[in-house]
């Protein structure tokens, strides 16, 4: 089945958000991108903030399913699937990695009323969840220690697209390993 024209903008702003930025990318960018006329734009989305929000929103749901799903294939332990967090960003980011989609977003619409940036930050507050959730069943209740290991997945992704290497993955997950040992053995 062909995509929609909605698809085909927001694959076309995706592309162009990850390349060139949010602010930066223009309508009429998009628009040439996606090979539709303007109209078809209002057709489906009001603004272009509407646009950054559903791209945003479709992103959030086929990243996260994609993190969720290989970071609990690392093994039942939630040790090892907080570590297969790490293992999985290394292998869904590649060589044309610029950077996570979310920061970028909250850097470029820092206003805490705005759709956009509210979102961004719900998406890092259900990767927390995530670290949350396998840190108390390993009965490790501790928010420095979520605090810590959410700074390393931050730091990560912007240190790996500034390297443009999955290698601050790996010393990430070593790590965080180490943190978490730390703990567990207190």
């Amino acid at each position: 089945m062909p995509k929609s024209k909605r698809e085909d903008l927001m694959d076309a702003a995706l592309e162009l958000f990850n390349r060139r930025g949010f602010k930066a990318t223009g309508i009429e960018s998009i628009l040439k991108e996606a090979g539709v006329a303007k109209m078809t734009l209002y057709k489906h989305f009001q603004t272009k903030e509407d646009l950054v929000l559903a791209v945003l929103r479709r992103q959030d749901e086929v990243f996260r399913n994609q993190l969720f799903t290989m970071a609990k294939k690392n093994g039942d332990n939630p040790k090892d699937q907080i570590i297969g967090l790490f293992l999985s960003l290394r292998k869904l980011i590649d060589k044309k990695f610029n950077g996570c989609l979310f920061q970028k977003a909250s850097m470029e619409y820092k206003d805490d009323n705005q759709a956009i940036h509210r979102f961004s930050r719900e998406h890092k507050m259900l990767i927390k969840e995530f670290v949350e959730e396998r840190l108390r069943e390993l009965d490790l209740v501790d928010e420095k220690l979520v605090s810590k290991i959410m700074i390393l997945y931050n730091g990560s992704l912007a240190e790996s697209q500034m390297s443009t290497c999955a290698e601050p993955l790996s010393l990430t997950m070593e790590i965080v390993k180490q943190l978490i040992e730390t703990e567990v053995d207190k």
